[in-house]
């Protein structure tokens, strides 16, 4: 159980930085944002705020959400800990960080 919480800290970061910040705060794209208005961070400035989170510098917001992108599935673990194994866990997580998550955090 502990490997599959920090293996899924780990996963959900790396989706998180190279497409998941787009797919949720990106330029709109439907249900979805588009995934290259920020991908891996591209157009994301230290020291300047984004267009909707005025006075906050980008990374910073970024950093923020994406802690709750890692802690939901980290949650989630516990629910079905040891029951999965572990390469399907993996598939179901970015699967779902991707389907679910990001659609519901841009709505």
């Amino acid at each position: 159980m502990m490997m599959q919480s920090f293996v899924s800290m780990g996963v959900a970061s790396i989706v998180w930085y190279i497409v998941g910040f787009s797919l949720c705060f990106g330029e709109s794209g439907g249900i979805m944002g588009s995934p290259a208005t920020y991908v891996a961070m591209r157009n994301v400035n230290v020291n300047e705020s984004l267009p909707f989170a005025d006075g906050i510098p980008g990374l910073l917001f970024v950093a923020y959400q994406g802690m709750f992108a890692v802690i939901t599935p980290a949650l989630m673990t516990g629910a079905f800990a040891d029951r999965f194994r572990f390469k399907p866990y993996l598939l179901f997580l970015v699967l779902w960080l991707i389907a679910v998550y990001a659609p519901w955090c841009h709505w």
